[in-house]
């Protein structure tokens, strides 16, 4: 059998053929695998840019402000919570030098929220921490002065805003864009101070642990909400992009099945190749044929050196993944704009699983679409390689 592949695989002309099929198969295999690695990174980055600005899910009163009493911090506690702090969350316009922006406004404990969210916020100093787009597009650097603006409510001089002076103390960067672009940071006690709400706040942050699945979220969201009433709303931190994250899971396997028509195409080629060397090698065939290989042994060895192309190919498509992939993660930043995919940047992840469903997803084709070329070779009689070679 090795003799047989050595000598259907000697000549250029044969040698050329295979590495045209590797390649092809290789790049349809490397094609998908890119894709599914871009959409589970896009996933897998937005649920980490989510749970850096709410932890695990984040608690809201239906009244508006309110103060975090021991009963609630029972409930909290009652469902796994390790860790939580109140933040006031404002809706607000930022002004600098005749620049202006919607922002909201999260005024909370530095430490407190770093042990929440897991996300380093800078010292606040009594100042402001913005988002790093939001910075950008203010042009302010550190000790700069902005002014927020709040509303004030709708009755009589109170619908006039309240204009408070700030400096700026650092940047913050979530990793998702639109946070990048909106979020500002202030300290707790200075907001409720300067806006007279005493100790008073209208959001809770949550963390269960470090390493919380999406089940034990939805888990502990449930029982809360059932423990808690009707009063508050509990929101996982991935509820703002429920609906997007469910469009990636859906558009993932849509077009998982629409690239299998390039694997499908790449396998034709494969099949090519097995009637290039039935013709080539004809003469070749017949004489092991002659001296007494089984038709049985020939498909054997034909299907043998397909499945060692279809191996070689798929270390070739790992290699080929890897490679979009640092390209993805050195320039994606180029053709993936932050305020269109919502991420400033991503890396791509496959997992293990892609790799073998997507290789033995090849080969589940390789098989079907060849067994039509082998069945041909496998019928084919002595006598015919006779007739054809030397009548």
């Amino acid at each position: 059998m090795i003799n047989l592949i050595k000598i259907l695989l000697s000549g250029r002309a044969s040698l050329k053929f295979a590495f045209g099929v590797i390649i092809g198969l290789a790049f349809s295999m490397a094609v998908i695998l890119s894709t599914i690695g871009l959409m589970d990174g896009f996933e897998n980055t937005l649920r980490q840019g989510l749970r850096k600005t709410v932890g695990d899910f984040s608690l809201h009163s239906r009244d508006g402000f309110f103060a975090l009493n021991d009963d609630l911090k029972r409930n909290l506690e009652s469902v796994g919570v390790k860790a939580y702090t109140p933040i006031l969350q404002l809706e607000a316009f930022v002004l600098k030098e005749g620049k202006g922006h919607g922002v909201l406004v999260r005024a909370l404990d530095r430490d407190g929220f770093n042990t929440v969210t897991g996300l380093e916020l800078p010292p606040l100093n009594k100042g402001l921490v913005l988002g790093s787009v939001l910075r950008e597009s203010l042009d302010a650097n550190p000790n700069d002065q902005v002014v927020l603006s709040f509303a004030q409510g709708n009755d009589s001089l109170n619908a006039l805003p309240s204009l408070r002076p700030f400096d700026v103390s650092g940047e913050i960067h979530h990793g998702i864009y639109q946070k990048d672009q909106r979020f500002i940071y202030a300290d707790l006690s200075q907001l409720q101070q300067t806006l007279s709400l005493d100790n008073q706040v209208n959001s809770v942050l949550s963390r269960l642990s470090l390493d919380a699945s999406t089940e034990q979220v939805e888990e502990a969201v449930a029982n809360l909400r059932s423990s808690i009433g009707a009063d508050y709303v509990v929101r996982p931190y991935w509820s703002e992009f429920r609906t997007l994250l469910q469009a990636v899971k859906a558009e993932k396997v849509m077009i998982g099945l629409v690239l299998q028509v390039i694997v499908v195409i790449a396998i034709i080629n494969a099949a090519g190749f097995i009637i290039f060397l039935s013709e080539s090698r004809s003469q070749e065939l017949f004489l092991f044929k002659a001296l007494g290989m089984s038709q049985r042994k020939l498909v054997y060895s034909m299907s043998t050196l397909v499945g060692a192309l279809w191996f070689i190919a798929c270390l070739l498509a790992y290699a080929m993944e890897r490679f979009f992939s640092f390209l993805i993660v050195k320039y994606g930043a180029t053709f993936l704009p932050g305020d269109i995919y919502y991420v400033a940047g991503l890396e791509p992840v496959i997992a293990l699983k892609d790799y073998l469903i997507v290789s033995f997803g090849a080969l589940f084709w390789i098989v079907i679409i060849l067994s039509f070329s082998l069945r041909q070779l496998r019928k084919s009689p002595v006598l015919q390689g006779l007739r054809k070679e030397f009548a």
